[in-house]
């Protein structure tokens, strides 16, 4: 279902955007800068795939805890095998977190362009930003439910990073495993979450620059009738 909606939202953008006639539906997707339209469309694909590479990370981490919880401990073989994922999980919260604030950018100027009316753009904008501070609140957690402080991970203001205190000791290699394989299982429905505000504020989005395009093609088509309407012979 939410592959359908998200291909729905681009096919509606890509006819949005050759609405007056100056691309077609595979120039809307192809042109070279990202016009604002463009923008909404590659946040939509973006946090979804955001969404898929959280999954696989998730899944290779947590390989690597249950063999280690097996032996009842972590092998320099395993953390080797480990480390790698785990820094593409600090890597995927970053760009994540990233996004979030790219989205809230563009919904700005949305904004300033078309207006907010009902609110409904400062709605998704607040949504965001509260998403962003829960996920970071949300990881803080997992960081505080260890005895010790060093558990690998520390928040950034652009999202998480691994410590040196990580790779420095057999202790530290097998807590920042724990803590990694819970990070990401919460980032993956952080991501999906955000995949889905990302996909309803955005059609917000395109709803409004819509209506504002429909009233332009609308004024245009009464001037090309009124340009094209035959001559009534004897009306003056």
């Amino acid at each position: 279902m939410m592959i359908k909606n998200t291909r729905r939202i681009l096919i509606h953008s890509a006819i949005l955007f050759g609405l007056t006639g100056c691309l077609s539906i595979g120039e809307a997707f192809a042109y070279g800068d990202a016009s604002l339209g463009e923008q909404i469309v590659q946040q939509i694909t973006l946090s979804q795939q955001l969404e898929q590479q959280m999954q696989q990370v998730q899944q290779q981490i947590s390989l690597v805890q249950q063999g280690a919880q097996n032996l009842q401990g972590l092998t320099q073989q395993a953390w080797n095998s480990v480390s790698a994922p785990l820094m593409q999980m600090t890597s995927l919260v970053g760009q994540a977190q990233g996004l979030a604030y790219k989205a809230i950018s563009t919904a700005s100027q949305v904004k300033s362009v078309f207006g907010d009316p009902t609110g409904t753009i400062t709605n998704y904008q607040q949504k965001l930003q509260g998403w962003v501070g829960n996920n970071q609140q949300q990881m803080a957690n997992v960081m505080q439910g260890y005895n010790q402080s060093a558990t690998g991970f520390q928040l950034t203001q652009s999202g998480l990073a691994m410590t040196q205190a990580a790779s420095q000791s057999a202790v530290g290699q097998l807590q920042a495993l724990q803590a990694g394989n819970q990070i990401a299982g919460m980032q993956v429905n952080a991501l999906q979450t955000l995949h889905s505000d990302i996909i309803a504020g955005n059609q917000v989005l395109l709803n409004t620059i819509a209506a504002n395009d429909a009233d332009k093609v609308n004024t245009v088509n009464v001037l090309n009738q009124i340009h094209n309407a035959p001559l009534v012979k004897g009306g003056f």
